[in-house]
Order: C-alpha cells, then structure tokens, then sequence
C-alpha cells in the first residue's frame, strides 16, 4: 500500500516560498473513512477544492470513492452515507491518490 506521502516524494514541486499567503494556490482535502479510528480504517472517499488565497476557484474541485482496505463499519455508514455496494466496483485508494495529486499540480495542500 503507497501513502499520500509516497506520491509526494515522487512529484516535483514548484512552490514559490517567498510569495504572499494571499497570492499562493491550496488545496483543500477532506476525506471519509471506513470507520471513527483513523490510526486503523481506510480512506472511503477523498474529496478538495483548489484555492487561490482565501477565494474558493469554482468548478475546480475532486472527488472519488475508493474500494477501501479494511470493511465499512455501520457507525461510518450513519455518517457519510457511504455503503459498501458504492465502492465495490470503485478503483483503490493508490489509484484515487494519485489522480489526486494529478489534480493539485503544485499547490499546496
């Protein structure tokens, strides 16, 4: 299994270090798991919106399901909505991460 961080270290970044809060480029992520112990459950779902200092860029957004690693819990379900017949056909988190990264290019996360 590769990590967020795996994808990283493998993407060149362009990052201007020295310009303003207020001109860099973010993305912003949010993520849904298999269950409430991030230590142990599985990315479900992953989704950002790209950012321009504080202004929201509409229409440049991700979002994707992933086929988890570990089982969807019933406590997790309540929450997000999320079921196991909606990612069981659904590409694995190392696929999803990296479209993510395709997607924030060089801004920050």
């Amino acid at each position: 299994m590769f990590g967020l961080s795996h994808f990283k270290k493998r993407m060149s970044t362009s990052v201007d270090e020295k310009a303003s809060v207020l001109d860099a480029g973010y993305v912003v992520i949010d993520t849904e798991l298999t269950g409430l112990d991030e230590r142990k459950d599985s990315i479900v779902s992953l989704g950002a919106l790209r950012m321009t200092g504080g202004r929201i860029e509409l229409g440049e957004s991700f979002y994707r399901l992933a086929n988890p690693e570990t089982a969807l819990t019933s406590e997790s379900v309540v929450i997000h909505g999320i079921t196991p017949s909606d990612v069981v056909e659904k590409p694995s988190i190392d696929t999803v991460l990296a479209e993510f990264l395709q997607f924030c290019n060089d801004a920050i996360i």
